[in-house]
């Protein structure tokens, strides 16, 4: 199947990214050798090329940086309502990806000079 390299295939970049181990294990390496396949110290994961873009065909999928298939940004839209003078509601909308894995806020106040 073609692989196309683009941000719904982050996900996936990711995934194999951490568990390359399960990828390139003994038993994976005999059933490619056992197909014909030529398995080369790369293992599976460097059988993995994209077929689309055009100017990212024949790449190996996990050698690329992730922003040279998907370079939207994560983080859509971002908001800050004030409730109170020292209390705020913050919300985002973001891609559907699960690469954002926390989040972290911080609080300047930037009307006072001598801080």
């Amino acid at each position: 199947n073609p692989l196309h390299c683009n941000c719904d295939t982050q996900e996936l970049w990711e995934w194999l990214r951490d568990h390359q181990k399960l990828i390139r294990n003994k038993r994976n390496r005999e059933q490619a050798e056992g197909s014909g396949i030529n398995f080369n110290d790369a293992g599976v994961v460097g059988l993995l090329k994209c077929e689309h873009p055009l100017e990212l065909r024949g790449l190996v999928f996990l050698e690329l940086d992730p922003h040279t298939f998907c370079s939207a940004p994560l983080l859509l839209n971002i908001t800050v309502n004030e409730v109170q003078p020292s209390s705020f509601i913050i919300s985002w909308q973001s891609r559907n990806h699960s690469g954002l894995h926390g989040y972290q806020i911080a609080y300047q106040r930037i009307d006072n000079v001598n801080e």
